[in-house]
């Protein structure tokens, strides 16, 4: 999560209670890996919590949670698990450090429609209003979208899902995802959601925990953002790369990053490559 920090206890609690409710273990699915398709018949041991064994792709290096969670397992955790989000204490520093992405942003495409994903707080949608772009914004979580309708106003923010939003038709030339990817249950779906909410020629900033990177403990389910399954997927860079790749999207850039945290540059590939992507 970008702006809060989620309760071990609460999350545990809660899938506790889930688990009671859903479908028993053997019902559920096996994992496989979301990035690149591979079957888990095969895969590295990465520890447990929560109840749910986590487990390494060996082609890509992705993680996910195991067994993998199906829609009426995760509508029941949902109902149950409610943290209440806390803003950052300085309002003001995350507008800018929002602003000058958006600004980099801007240099790559004409267009003026940006769409915020998983906004949280609405800063990067206030960031983007002030640099005169049409700013949206969209999360899940009805806390932090109430209180970013105070902070600009109802009409720039929505209480929904990308795949929900795509279906209404609307597009932006900047879409920029604080988090989302992540915690989808089904992360091609939430792939191909963004190629429809995107513009030809518009760009996508895109943030999700590194779950490759050099600065995960050596126990990996002692890192603060393994909660499953509140978060599910643990992506590679090489992991997210082919994701992005299947649907029609080309890796403009990778930033680093000291922190296990991985944010990148993507825009739509062009034809020859859209067609390389669909044969995989």
């Amino acid at each position: 999560m970008t702006d809060s920090k989620l309760s071990e206890e609460k999350i545990s609690d809660t899938t506790d209670e889930a688990v009671a409710d859903a479908p028993a273990e053997d019902e559920l699915p096996l994992s496989f890996c979301h990035a690149c398709m591979t079957p888990f018949e095969d895969y590295y041991y990465l520890g447990e919590k929560y109840g749910f064994t986590l487990v390494g792709c060996l082609k890509c290096g992705s993680a996910v949670a195991d067994p993998y969670p199906n829609p009426e397992f995760m509508e029941k955790f949902h109902e149950k698990y409610n943290e209440k989000l806390v803003p950052p204490s300085n309002a003001e520093r995350e507008a800018k450090r929002h602003e000058k992405r958006i600004r980099s942003l801007m240099e790559l495409t004409k267009g003026k429609d940006f769409l915020g994903v998983g906004c949280g707080f609405g800063y990067s949608v206030i960031a983007a209003a002030s640099l005169d772009l049409e700013a949206s914004g969209i999360d899940t979580r009805e806390q932090p979208i109430k209180a970013a309708k105070k902070s600009l106003s109802k009409d720039h923010f929505t209480q929904t899902t990308l795949e929900k939003y795509a279906k209404k038709g609307e597009q932006a030339d900047i879409v920029y995802i604080e988090h989302g990817l992540e915690q989808s249950i089904d992360p091609n779906a939430f792939i191909e959601a963004l190629k429809k909410v995107l513009k030809p020629g518009g760009v996508v900033y895109l943030e999700t925990p590194d779950g490759n990177h050099f600065m995960i403990p050596s126990n990996f389910a002692r890192w603060k953002v393994v909660a499953p399954p509140a978060v599910l997927h643990y992506f590679s860079r090489k992991g997210v790369e082919t994701l992005l790749e299947r649907h029609g999207f080309k890796v403009e850039k990778f930033f680093f990053n000291f922190r296990p945290r991985m944010r990148l540059i993507a825009k739509a590939a062009s034809k020859k490559a859209d067609k390389k992507a669909d044969k995989k």
